[in-house]
């Protein structure tokens, strides 16, 4: 593995492990076995590292990643696969073994928790494109007046099941000792946000159509 790529591999595993603020390039050097010229080399700051730690992060997920900006041809079924499949490796992230994986959702739990000075370039770059891949999959099968204020209501709620198990760790593992209950359970788990997902979304639906109805009995 070359020097750079050293460096960065075990920076993730340093932000992860003690946040932005706790994380030293001193102790990233001893983890990588490298001087400190090498690091200031490769990157400028400690903040062009973290910054170097995302994209590396984010490169790994892109080409594995579920494209819900795709063209719908009006499925629904499909559609409904294409959001389970999102779901799925997002929590696949969050449960799994493979150290990359876990430090990159440490990371990502600590930038929601207690936002690093360079939070605003990582929501522009990577959390925004991300709310806003779910919104255009959501507004697929929505109503095309829907208020975006509700629609994004929805793509946080879907969103924070995620997190949910990104954050309560403890709880969970606590509730049942023993187990891996996330992964045991994960395609459940993933049924279950869709579910009620399409629940809303025919609620709002039907509610549209009701009000055109309306409308039209009124003139």
């Amino acid at each position: 593995m070359d020097t750079k790529r050293r460096i960065i591999r075990e920076a993730c595993r340093e932000f992860a492990e003690k946040g932005y603020d706790g994380a030293t390039i001193r102790a990233i050097c001893r983890r990588a076995g490298v001087n400190l010229a090498s690091v200031n080399y490769h990157f400028s700051s400690k903040e062009t590292l973290y910054k170097e730690v995302f994209a590396f992060m984010m490169d790994r997920d892109k080409k594995a990643g579920v494209n819900l900006e795709k063209t719908w041809n009006g499925d629904f079924g499909q559609w409904r696969k294409d959001l389970e499949a999102w779901l799925q490796s997002i929590l696949t992230d969050i449960s799994s073994g493979d150290p990359l994986r876990r430090y990159k959702c440490l990371i990502f739990g600590r930038e929601l928790l207690n936002p690093s000075p360079v939070f605003h370039k990582f929501f522009s770059n990577y959390m925004k494109p991300i709310l806003d891949q779910i919104a255009c999959h959501m507004g697929k099968v929505l109503p095309k007046d829907i208020p975006e204020d509700d629609l994004y209501t929805e793509v946080f709620s879907v969103v924070s099941e995620c997190v949910f198990y990104l954050h309560t760790k403890a709880i969970v593992q606590a509730r049942f000792p023993g187990r891996d209950f996330t992964s045991e359970n994960l395609s459940g788990i993933v049924r279950h946000s869709v579910e009620k997902t399409c629940v809303w979304i025919k609620h709002r639906s039907s509610g549209a159509a009701g009000d055109k109805a309306g409308r039209r009995r009124t003139r």
